[in-house]
């Protein structure tokens, strides 16, 4: 659908509405669209709320976010977590320029495409305004417990791609790209079903995925940290919300998307022995 949306569109911006964002700035894209004249840049980013079902805020991730421009890779990094195409305004020939769409058939899309589009816009400016609620509603496709989980892996391997194919060398950009990659790895390990052998499977998966970047930055993490995570995770009575809060806790300057990989590579042997 948004490959054919952006087909269709005849206008020099367009951008992206899911069925879970609620707008609540009704001249959000009238000056997001006046940013982006004045300052001449191929995307314009604005903040959101994520709301629980009710639409109560349960978190305030841009309370510290400062960036206003973004023209190099370094500063440009700040927004690689950000992989929502409907909290952004895009010059509609930036697709064109890039030759990319959205990949057809598999979950979490969005992920490559973000990145290429990251990569190559001349300059990203920001709306410093809420402009969505962001409702995680029992319905979502980030709320679902199945074996869609396993085409984060897709998304991760595009992703990769254009990272060698670009080949980036930015260091800061780097860190918070293995961040954010192993961080969806992570996350997809959590929406898999209860059933220990699917989370085997994703594991060794996960395992074969690893680069030499990822590795050089989990063998700083030494095992004694971890320990006490391990019953967390095994038990299947958490989710990734709290035990990310937890790997947040651990000591060490080590990023906890880093942390989590670790626990969960660690944890595999442990998997393998449990019932199916």
């Amino acid at each position: 659908a948004r490959n054919a949306g952006v087909r269709l569109a005849s206008t020099q911006f367009i951008t992206f509405v899911d069925p879970d964002d609620h707008l609540i700035d009704p001249y959000a894209y009238e000056n997001m669209v006046r940013i982006a004249e004045s300052d001449g840049s191929d995307i314009v980013f604005a903040y959101f709320y994520d709301c629980d079902a009710n639409g109560k805020i349960v978190d305030d991730r841009f309370e510290s976010f400062c960036s206003s421009k973004a023209v190099s890779l370094k500063e440009k990094a700040r927004f690689i977590e950000f992989a929502y195409p409907w909290q952004k305004l895009y010059r509609r020939d930036l697709f064109e320029k890039v030759q990319t769409e959205f990949p057809a058939g598999i979950v979490f899309e969005d992920n490559p495409v973000n990145l290429r589009l990251l990569i190559s816009a001349n300059q990203i400016s920001v709306y410093p305004k809420y402009v969505f609620k962001y409702i995680h509603h029992s319905g979502s496709i980030t709320k679902q417990k199945n074996l869609d989980a396993f085409n984060m892996f897709t998304a991760v391997e595009l992703m990769e791609q254009e990272i060698e194919q670009r080949r980036i060398i930015d260091r800061e950009f780097l860190e918070r790209y293995i961040d954010y990659r192993l961080g969806l790895l992570a996350w997809g390990y959590f929406s898999l079903p209860l059933a220990s052998r699917h989370k085997v499977r994703y594991l060794r998966r996960w395992e074969q995925l690893l680069t030499p970047r990822d590795r050089k930055r989990l063998k700083d993490c030494p095992k004694r940290k971890f320990d006490y995570v391990y019953k967390y995770i095994a038990t299947g009575n958490t989710g990734l919300y709290i035990l990310n809060k937890t790997c947040r806790r651990l000591p060490g300057i080590i990023s906890y998307p880093v942390r989590l990989t670790y626990s969960l590579i660690q944890l595999r042997k442990i998997l393998a022995g449990m019932p199916r």
